[in-house]
This record gives structure tokens, C-alpha cells and sequence, in this order.
């Protein structure tokens, strides 16, 4: 499983699928046949799509833990996250806190 893969599988909505091509447009995992491609987390799309599922996940809010690791206030967290609205500093920092090795 690539690091993109396990970082989908970890933030994903229930009943979505990491495609794993089996022939030409067919999802070996759900059997779907699809044409668009699996999300690039180092593209603006990518980043819009894990943005939306992690603000769905309460660790978000909490436990990716800005205050615990740069002991900051909350009034500043903002502040942080806006520096990683760039969208492969926010994938590696996600692929961090969850313990995600990069391949």
C-alpha cells in the first residue's frame, strides 16, 4: 500500500474507494468502473479533498496537536494552519501525525 493509500484509508467517508485498477477502468477492490483517477494530494484538488475529510474527523480539532507540540494557543493555531495551506506541506503533516512512512 503506497503512503497516498494509507492516507486516503485513514481520512476517507465510508463508501469511498482507493481504485486499484484491475483492467482498463474496473476497481479490483469495489468492482466500479470509473473514469476519474485516485486523488493527488500534491495538487489544489487533492488538498480541497483531504481538507474536507479531516475537518470531519474530531481528532482534528484536537489531537493533531499544534498546542501540544509548539505550545501555542488556540488563537494561534489558525495562524499555523494557515501556513500549511500548501497542498504537499499538508500531506506530509497529516503523513506525520499519523504515522505515515514516506515511501
Amino acid at each position: 500500500m503506497t503512503p497516498d493509500q494509507q492516507l486516503f484509508e485513514k481520512v476517507r467517508r465510508d463508501g469511498e474507494c482507493w481504485h486499484i485498477p484491475d483492467n482498463l477502468c474496473v476497481c479490483s477492490k469495489c468492482g466500479l468502473q470509473f473514469l476519474l483517477s485516485n486523488p493527488d494530494f500534491t495538487t489544489w484538488g487533492g488538498f480541497g479533498w483531504l481538507w474536507e475529510r479531516v475537518n470531519e474527523k474530531e481528532w482534528w480539532y484536537g489531537d493533531f496537536g499544534f498546542e501540544e507540540r509548539y505550545y501555542i494557543t488556540r488563537l494561534s493555531l489558525n495562524v499555523i494552519r494557515m501556513s500549511l495551506i500548501h497542498p504537499t506541506k499538508f500531506r506530509d503533516s497529516l503523513m506525520e501525525f499519523l504515522g505515515i512512512e514516506e515511501a
